[in-house]
């Protein structure tokens, strides 16, 4: 495998550091009246390859709105802001859900406007076909259209909530459309036996109203600085029960299934963790209808083993028997070269990473990643040139290739400037790269 790296911000580092230092600064103001905002706090950090948090620079916006960073070295800054009952609206781009500031040496930039946005406010309280009240369950806002605006957050979340015994929620975050779905807590209990003629049926998930699917479920619009009130009724849905069984189990090792769920395959979500039983063999049962995948995995063997995933959709049968088997999983090599270094110029140490696996470069920009199981990848690069971005992957021996194109806008936002080619049936996302490794 070769990855070419090339000029992009969504991979952040802080580099050529001198003596000269520089400057930020600007106002804030409220994006709807555009009027002068005090009290905001705002924080420009640098992000190393674990993820750490080594430098920090912080400012608070006076009653003018002005705020003034000095004595900042040069470099690429993550900008984080926050303000009681705002938000930083900003459209997702990159693997950073947060804007991103490059500061050259001795350069004050003095008017940087920075627009914070009134919260929305969705409330309102899930119900069952009793008009009872539903505890424990999970409300999420999942935006109409999933690539425009969002509120800048650490975690890139949606907003989510779950009710009280009283089966009441809320949340907040940025203005816009949303479908609000509601999923139901659960234990793990066995199928009853009823004689009376009902079901043991448990609650499936509902989007607003009362839909079963989201294609049937009415949008939710959330203005800045507005609360609007809804009410999610639940239904009894058909259920699913996965059992399977875990092969290649060490001598002493307990194997653990990790089950995730979601709207669709590209949208899983891990939600519970489970321990196999002695034989390996393992059971879920009254699963509402949704995608699944599962995971075996086994901690603190050496290596580290994981089985492939396996993914169940819902259209399929209510009982589903699945086979897991641990493997040590495969070795990635590769070279990594920088686009307009000169060939034969030995290569500062820079890390390479496929999802949390990771390696670090040899001086002739070679690397090796060991424990890689099958599953798509975001390809990761610290740091790069400044501006520097991840342009092309290849990959020789499936005479597969990815390309990726971007172009870096003034808002400092990623737009695909040409079309992705895809490796494998999984779409890329915006300023990332997906890799299948297969053993």
């Amino acid at each position: 495998m070769r990855i070419i790296g090339h000029p992009v911000l969504f991979l952040l580092f802080c580099a050529g550091l001198g003596a000269q230092t520089a400057g930020f600064g600007g106002i804030a103001v409220n994006s709807v009246t555009g009027q002068p905002l005090s009290g905001v706090h705002l924080k420009l950090f640098t992000l190393n390859v674990g993820g750490g948090i080594p430098d920090a620079y912080g400012a608070m916006s006076g009653r003018d709105g002005r705020f003034s960073v000095t004595g900042i070295p040069p470099g690429t800054y993550v900008l984080f802001t926050e303000r009681t009952g705002f938000v930083h609206m900003m459209t997702t781009a990159g693997a950073i859900p947060l804007p991103s500031i490059t500061l050259k040496k001795g350069e004050r930039i003095t008017d940087y406007k920075l627009e914070m946005t009134p919260r929305a406010v969705i409330a309102g309280r899930v119900i069952d076909e009793y008009d009872d009240p539903v505890p424990n369950v999970r409300v999420e806002a999942a935006p109409v259209k999933p690539g425009g605006p969002r509120a800048a957050s650490l975690n890139n979340r949606n907003p989510v909530a779950s009710t009280n015994n009283r089966g009441e929620f809320r949340m907040s975050g940025g203005p816009g459309k949303f479908y609000i779905k509601a999923t139901p807590g659960g234990s793990e209990q066995a199928a009853e036996i009823r004689t009376d003629g009902t079901s043991d049926a448990a609650y499936g998930p509902a989007w607003y109203p009362t839909a079963t699917s989201a294609d049937r479920a009415s949008v939710v619009e959330a203005d800045a600085g507005a609360e609007v009130a809804i009410e999610i009724r639940l239904t009894r849905q058909r259920s699913m029960t996965i059992t399977g069984t875990v092969s290649g189990i060490p001598q002493g090792s307990s194997p653990r299934i990790r089950l995730g769920s979601g709207d669709s395959l590209d949208r899983i979500h891990i939600n519970r963790v489970i321990a196999a039983g002695p034989d390996g063999e393992f059971t879920f049962s009254k699963l509402p209808p949704a995608f699944y995948r599962l995971t075996a995995f086994v901690t603190g063997s050496r290596p580290n083993l994981q089985s492939q995933s396996v993914d169940v959709k819902p259209d399929g049968p209510e009982a589903v028997d699945v086979r897991l088997v641990l493997t040590g999983g495969a070795e990635v090599t590769g070279t990594l070269e920088i686009a307009g270094e000169r060939a034969g110029t030995p290569m500062e140490k820079r890390t390479v990473t496929l999802g949390s696996s990771i390696a670090t470069t040899e001086p002739d920009g070679s690397f090796k990643i060991a424990g890689v199981f099958a599953d798509s990848y975001r390809v990761g690069v610290l740091p790069l040139p400044e501006n520097g971005y991840v342009k092309t992957v290849e990959l020789p021996s499936t005479e597969a290739r990815l390309a990726i194109t971007r172009q870096q806008s003034r808002s400092g936002e990623c737009s695909p400037s040409g079309a992705p080619f895809a490796c494998g049936d999984r779409p890329t996302r915006p300023c990332g790269v997906t890799v299948e490794v297969s053993r």
